[in-house]
């Protein structure tokens, strides 16, 4: 049996030559290449390997990564704000307190995968909904855990990740813009270390759930038979005008807030 030398003796220049190319650049050079990625680009690289899990904690991705804290005075107008991915995939009119669902199409998407550790070969965000009906039930669905665990936004890591890059302390949200039920519809999402996805998808769930104004509230009761005494949320009173189209580009305002307006909703 061979020993314990014998094993390491047998790591030489030689043998680290016939490895692939790729494993023999530094990781110096690696930096340098992925440098050039975007958000989702790093994200999927971190699943080739450990080392390049370990590579993309550099904090010259911080930013890129919306992991960034905020810094003060950085946020002026005419300043360029990313919006984090999650977001754009989210359904943000149908959105729950504990249940953001992603929308069908994204189900694929490696920047919202639910595993954090990305060399683990089982990833079941990567199954589409289609793939379900087709196949049956899944192991989650058989243990009971219900079919949408594994597209609920909020249980990513991504959902702890800051909601804008450069990060913001305020972020004012719009869902209906000049559509709304009325004026000054749009809420704040405040937080001193920085805005993050997760508090901005629930605080767009309790906007919708509130009580809708009067005149939408009446037009929802007659629309559906619904009785007089039936309390209407913003949600129930938007009708067939109800798909979410994504964001307009994020604005800083004088105030260092960042101000995020909702495209129309689609029918």
């Amino acid at each position: 049996m061979a020993s314990d030398d014998d094993k390491h003796a047998r790591v030489t220049p030689a043998a680290l030559g016939s490895a692939p190319i790729a494993l023999r650049l530094p990781d110096e050079l690696w930096l340098r290449i992925i440098a050039a990625f975007d958000y989702r680009r790093l994200r999927r690289i971190r699943r080739v390997c450990k080392r390049f899990e370990r590579l993309v904690q550099d904090q010259r991705f911080d930013a890129k990564l919306f992991r960034r804290m905020p810094v003060g005075g950085e946020l002026k107008p005419g300043k360029k704000v990313a919006l984090h991915p999650l977001l754009e995939v989210v359904d943000c009119v149908r959105v729950q307190h504990d249940d953001a669902m992603i929308m069908p199409g994204f189900y694929k998407d490696p920047s919202v995968s639910r595993k954090e550790l990305e060399d683990d070969p089982v990833d079941k965000t990567a199954t589409s909904r289609e793939d379900k009906d087709k196949d049956g039930a899944d192991d989650d669905e058989a243990k009971g855990d219900g079919e949408l665990k594994d597209w609920n936004g909020l249980d990513y890591p991504a959902a702890r990740e800051y909601a804008t890059s450069p990060a913001c302390k305020a972020l004012e949200v719009s869902m209906m813009g000049q559509y709304g039920f009325s004026r000054n519809e749009s809420f704040v999402v405040r937080d001193a270390s920085g805005v993050r996805c997760d508090k901005v998808l629930k605080a767009i769930a309790a906007y919708w759930c509130k009580p809708a104004p009067a005149g939408a509230a009446n037009r929802a009761r007659r629309e559906w038979g619904w009785p007089k005494s039936r309390k209407v949320v913003k949600r129930e009173a938007l009708g067939d005008h109800s798909f979410f189209e994504g964001w307009s580009k994020p604005v800083v305002q004088k105030d260092g807030s960042v101000y995020l307006e909702a495209n129309p909703l689609g029918s």
